[in-house]
């Protein structure tokens, strides 16, 4: 979207302007953030990490902490932390899928950042987001670096290992990530996204290492630690679908979380695995019959099967379902 290019610039402008705030010594810029607030924005900056804490797909849950967060710094345009928050409502708005943003979201949370760390240099929770931000947009020095100030400053943040982890991840540093997973889940820490991070680490390390078995069984830990959380049930439906090829226990899981939350990735999930199961039905076993309302249950979900066969690099399993609708339908025009 156009406004999350400039979105952070202009508002965070016009805050300035409206306040007459200097930054020339950005430290005594910043008052104490203990009483900085009043008793109502204390509840709407509370309230928007709350939302932001439990969001998962859940657009109203966005909308309320943009509103709240909007408030607080109406109220106190010097008070740092809202801007940590409100670069965390940014990456979230313009999250499409894994590692892909809407255009203009990651350099927008940059400028929300920057404008933290212009009232508070020495705000270290927001050079852990510095640290993850930094990641994503590939620039990893910079997050090294984000992240080394933030331990210097003495954040206790379960997202600094997990951003740490993450680094050490696509390093290639399997084992040094895997210990700095453990260590948040050892915490026993109530961040659930922080330890839902922490699970979906350790599963990266399990399947980069082959260890399919240790992956299946933390999939199912991290179910169990969050019940209501539909993206687990997710998440393992297409670990079972695309890596053990288990489509009936795929499907289960599916409904499950589709059950706690209608998403798209959900409903996708579901139709690739019921298109699997009618697939077994024509290719393996002959009976294309027998297979024709699962058929038309995925076709009602997800009507393009042709573009989800085609997907074998993503979902190997899918290439049964090529080998299916050769035999019983037209080629694709």
């Amino acid at each position: 979207m156009a406004y999350l290019r400039h979105f952070a610039l202009i508002f965070i402008l016009a805050l300035v302007s409206q306040a007459g705030v200097s930054f020339a010594d950005g430290k005594d810029a910043t008052l104490e953030y203990e009483g900085d607030l009043s008793p109502n924005g204390s509840r709407n900056y509370k309230h928007a990490r709350q939302l932001l804490d439990n969001y998962r797909g859940r657009a109203s849950h966005l909308e309320g902490a943009r509103v709240a967060l909007t408030q607080v710094i109406d109220e106190n345009p010097s008070y740092a932390p809202a801007y940590r928050e409100f670069a965390r409502y940014v990456i979230m708005r313009g999250h499409i899928r894994y590692l892909r943003f809407r255009e203009g979201t990651l350099e927008a949370a940059e400028a929300l950042l920057n404008r933290a760390t212009e009232i508070d240099p020495d705000y270290a929770e927001a050079y852990v987001l510095y640290g993850h931000l930094y990641r994503l947009m590939g620039r990893y020095e910079a997050a090294m670096q984000a992240l080394d100030k933030a331990d210097r400053l003495g954040s206790t943040s379960p997202w600094l290992h997990i951003n740490w982890a993450d680094i050490h991840i696509d390093e290639g540093r399997h084992e040094e990530a895997a210990k700095r997973y453990r260590e948040v889940l050892k915490s026993g820490g109530d961040d659930r996204r922080a330890n839902t991070a922490a699970y979906e680490g350790l599963i990266k390390y399990f399947k980069s290492t082959d260890n399919l078995d240790a992956a299946d069984r933390t999939y199912r830990e991290a179910i169990a630690a969050e019940p209501e959380n539909a993206w687990n049930y997710g998440n393992y439906a297409e670990f079972l679908l695309c890596t053990k090829d288990q489509y009936d226990l795929a499907i289960a899981r599916a409904r499950e979380a589709l059950k706690r939350l209608d998403y798209g990735v959900g409903r996708l999930i579901l139709a690739s695995a019921l298109y699997r199961k009618w697939a077994q039905f024509v290719v393996n076993e002959e009976r294309p019959q027998d297979g024709r309302h699962v058929f038309q249950e995925a076709e009602s979900i997800y009507p393009d099967v042709w573009k989800l066969a085609a997907d074998v690099q993503r979902c190997p399993p899918m290439i049964v379902v090529q080998r299916a609708l050769q035999i019983t339908l037209p080629a694709r025009p």
